[in-house]
């Protein structure tokens, strides 16, 4: 009988990509090899010839003789000879296929010439791989020009002229708190204790994600979302009241989304992560919400994180209708275009749209242009109150239903917990003045949404069709630092509960250790 096919090729080796849950990350590669099902099951015994006899036979019967041929014709003697006609297997071949993988997401060659502060995720770039990055002058970085606009609210004892990337002694505030280089492994260690006693109350805001004041960038290493300065009583961006002597109600600067995540959870990484950073105007630093992101299995998406990229979508669509617009004229005519494959990643980040549905029969530019005009819409009218600041009644006008809620209790923060370290920026010149929260349960999104992200990050290009991702098998994560002797605690319902709970019960401030399994996904902490 055929020999069973094997599941996969002994040549076939497993990705070096490093994942804390396998069984959680399922490679993004399509396999070459054919189920063993997917193979045709034919007996030996009942294949045909490969040359039909021309000699006269006898009618065979049914079962074969256990005597000699008594046929008239003599049989075909057996050469010696191979035969020069391929032969059939009946069990699929070893060998792998003779077409190479297409990788979905090559990483971008290091540009001819880079621009100063020029960083990548290469481990094994000994120029501007991570290992190197303090060799990058700060002032050169994008995010010391960012951050600068900040400068009077940064310590003045640390030097914002000064990389921090190769740091090897935690830098101290003048509190003597002293600040670790980020991403860790965020797990609860030398037994500090949550010092927190409320929930990050958060607000909303006002502004939505479509509004032309929101910033949507393309960076190398993320999307940023950038709000506008608070100018004004209204309107008012997102903002949050971070316990544990923080300022009330400061306002968000932006928000950074990342592929894989950056920190780990007690030795877990995520698919990606969700980064809210927030300033002090005291002299504090920055707060950054950290909120994990991981995949569910079921068809139904994240309807936040689904507004989040469909703003990132029209920019990355409207950046590659310039773009062709300017590789058309430079390409002769009866030529294709280049980059066919980068042109169906467009159509599959439009297949969820209802327009593309009905118009799915244009050519592609025309696809392009009407799907830009039908999704261009008008920033929601102000109510007069927020201009004028005439809020007397503690509510809020300008917050509706239709404000995209970057803080969302059901789809982006499911949870009031947190782990807590006092750490850095995860990108040259590495600031280390960063008081990290990290939410103890991972934001959920589809399949299709992460690959939509992957795609957004991996694949952007400007409209003058330069990429922008500098990223390194598939990721934009700084590799994760050591915590030996960082003081990471945690907040639990054991600490406090819930706004709305006290609320309800002012009596009751936390949960007793046999309900701590009603409120956390694991064991109660030792």
């Amino acid at each position: 009988s055929p020999s069973k096919a094997p599941t996969a090729s002994p040549t076939q080796s497993p990705s070096k990509a490093p994942t804390a849950n396998p069984s959680k990350f399922p490679s993004a590669y399509p396999t070459a090899s054919m189920r063993p099902s997917e193979f045709p099951s034919i007996s030996p015994t009942s294949y045909p010839s490969e040359e039909p006899s021309t000699a006269p036979s006898l009618r065979p019967t049914e079962v074969p003789s256990q005597r000699p041929s008594t046929s008239l014709s003599p049989s075909v003697a057996p050469t010696g000879n191979p035969s020069t006609r391929p032969s059939i297997s009946l069990s699929p071949s070893l060998a792998p296929s003779s077409e190479p993988t297409v990788d979905p997401y090559p990483e971008n060659p290091v540009p001819s010439s880079p621009k100063s502060g020029y960083f990548n995720y290469n481990p094994s770039d000994d120029i501007y791989g991570p290992d190197n990055w303090s060799s990058i002058r700060a002032s050169d970085t994008d995010e010391y020009k960012y951050w600068s606009e900040f400068a009077k609210y940064i310590d003045s004892s640390m030097d914002v002229d000064r990389n921090f990337c190769g740091q090897t002694v935690r830098f101290k505030n003048p509190k003597g708190n002293p600040y670790t280089q980020s991403p860790i492994n965020v797990t609860p260690q030398n037994k500090k204790h949550c010092n927190e006693y409320h929930q990050i109350r958060d607000r909303a805001g006002d502004w939505r994600l479509d509004d032309v004041e929101v910033e949507k960038q393309f960076l190398g290493s993320k999307l940023r979302i950038v709000y506008p300065r608070r100018t004004g009583l209204e309107p008012d961006p997102p903002n949050a009241d971070i316990p544990l002597g923080w300022q009330k109600q400061m306002d968000v600067v932006h928000i950074d989304i990342k592929v894989p995540s950056e920190h780990q959870l007690n030795g877990t990484s995520y698919e990606a992560e969700y980064q809210i950073f927030i300033m002090s105007t005291a002299g504090r630093g920055a707060a950054a919400i950290s909120i994990l992101i991981d995949t569910h299995n079921r068809p139904r998406e994240n309807a936040q994180f689904k507004l989040l990229l469909d703003a990132f979508k029209m920019l990355f669509i409207s950046d590659y209708s310039d773009c062709l617009a300017k590789k058309r004229l430079n390409i002769p005519r009866g030529r294709k275009l280049e980059n066919i494959l980068f042109e169906e990643e467009i159509r599959n980040l439009l297949s969820d749209d209802e327009d593309r549905q009905t118009e799915d029969h244009l050519p592609f530019e025309d696809l392009l242009d009407s799907y830009l005009d039908k999704k261009r819409r008008r920033r929601q009218e102000i109510h007069p109150d927020c201009l004028f600041g005439n809020v007397t009644d503690g509510l809020d006008p300008c917050t509706s239903e239709g404000f995209w809620d970057p803080w969302h209790k059901d789809d982006i923060m499911r949870s009031f917990w947190f782990y807590a370290y006092d750490g850095s920026l995860t990108e040259p010149p590495c600031y280390p003045f960063v008081g990290w929260r990290i939410v103890d349960t991972p934001m959920l999104i589809s399949r299709k949404q992460l690959n939509d992200l992957r795609k957004l990050i991996f694949l952007h290009q400007t409209g003058e069709c330069v990429p922008t991702s500098n990223q390194y098998g598939h990721s934009v994560a700084r590799p994760l630092l050591s915590n030996k002797g960082v003081e990471i605690h945690r907040c639990t319902c054991l600490d406090f509960l819930s706004d709305m709970e006290r609320d309800a019960n002012p009596k009751i401030d936390t949960c007793p250790v046999e309900r701590f399994c009603e409120y956390h996904e694991c064991a109660p902490p030792v």
